[in-house]
This record gives C-alpha cells, sequence and structure tokens, in this order.
C-alpha cells in the first residue's frame, strides 16, 4: 500500500458545491481515516462508537476552483461516508465490504480495513434530501466491477490515518472539519491534555450501524 502524508489543504475563497448527478460511477477507495470513538444521538439516547470515514474519489467526475491566491486548479470529486468500526451481521461497514466482494461472506479478518484502501469498484449515488431541507448526493451501495471495466489510474494519494500511532503531522494536514470530528473523541482528548465539549446528533437517523 502507499501511503503519504498529506500537506495542509488550502482553503478555497469561494466554492460553489455541485451535486453529482445521481447514478452509477467508477471509484477507488483513497483515505481511511480513523476517527476514534464518537458520542452520536440515537432515538434521543446517546451513545458511544468507535467510527472510521471511508473517502472514495470518482476519477470521471472533475472539477474547478480557485485558491485564496487566485490561483485556478482542478481535481477529481471525492465522496467520504462513516462507518461504526463493527463487524456484526448488522453493519452497513460489513454490509459494504460484503456487496463489494458479490455478497461473499466474509471472516472478522477483514476488520483490518487497511486492506481496501486502493480497491475500487462502481459506487452508486442516489440524492436524499435531509431534514433541513437540503439535497445531499450520497453514495450508497459499492459493487465489483464489469468484468468488461478496464481499472483507473488513481489520482489521489492513499492515506491511512491510524489514532493508534497518532501522527501530529499528518493530523495537521487533514481538512479542518476532519480535525474538528477527531477533536470530541475522548481518546483525542487524552492526547491534547483536554476533554470534548460536544456531542455530534447522528446525521442519518436511518442507520443505528
Amino acid at each position: 500500500i502507499f501511503i503519504i502524508t498529506l500537506p495542509k489543504v488550502q482553503e478555497t475563497t469561494e466554492f460553489a458545491r455541485e451535486l453529482i448527478p445521481a447514478g452509477s460511477y467508477f471509484v477507488r477507495l483513497v483515505q481511511i481515516i480513523d476517527l476514534w470513538t464518537q458520542a452520536i444521538v440515537w432515538n434521543e439516547e446517546e451513545k458511544q462508537q468507535r467510527k472510521i470515514m471511508f473517502t472514495f474519489e470518482l476519477p470521471d467526475e472533475k472539477y474547478e476552483f480557485e485558491t485564496k491566491d487566485g490561483e485556478k486548479k482542478s481535481g477529481v470529486k471525492l465522496k467520504s461516508k462513516q462507518y461504526t468500526l463493527s463487524w456484526s451481521e448488522q453493519a452497513w461497514l460489513r454490509k459494504m465490504i460484503e456487496t463489494r466482494q458479490g455478497n461473499q461472506t466474509l471472516g472478522s479478518d477483514w476488520l483490518d480495513v487497511s486492506v481496501w484502501l486502493g480497491k475500487c469498484g462502481i459506487g452508486t449515488i442516489q440524492h436524499n434530501v435531509a431534514k433541513n431541507g437540503k439535497t445531499y448526493d450520497n453514495l450508497e451501495a459499492i459493487t465489483p466491477l464489469m468484468k468488461w471495466m478496464e481499472d483507473q489510474k488513481q489520482i489521489t494519494p492513499s492515506l491511512y490515518f491510524d489514532l493508534d500511532d497518532f501522527n501530529p503531522v499528518t493530523f495537521d494536514g487533514l481538512p479542518e472539519w476532519i480535525q474538528n470530528i477527531i477533536r470530541l473523541s475522548p481518546e483525542y482528548s487524552k492526547i491534547a491534555g483536554n476533554k470534548p465539549t460536544e456531542t455530534v446528533a447522528d446525521s442519518d437517523q436511518t442507520l443505528p450501524f
């Protein structure tokens, strides 16, 4: 696995986010980020769950943006999805991986998620309207590539961030919104010497796993 530490991403002055059209796309898992234990609200009850974030690149979906310095750049669109780090039969992480493997029943040894970094498949983008009225382009099922489909060159460098082996340089290179999620975990608080101050409501009240 090719793993590097990413430099700090330079934020743009203005970025009008466009929804990815609903449909099927070639996707590749390019980032795995351990979010440690997160407090979520499920059915008005607070729960502690170990969370992990998978980020997939869609090489056929390009976009252009302008940095704070006025420099114009282009890139490929990424979609991130959080999972509870669990291998129970109802866990969405397990369902996603087994679907990607053609509905194979896999053993718990596959819970070493690092082996999935760089793997590709066909991802389905669906548009969902949240309670706040906003429409989101969510990455749902991921299935194997068809036999006739060719692999595509990876564009986004691979990143595996494991909080059990905390690297402050890698942490500083993560987008600020991901850093803020990690800072809410009690494990990060032990490293930083402070206490988490906020509980995050579960973003999808239909998914308990």
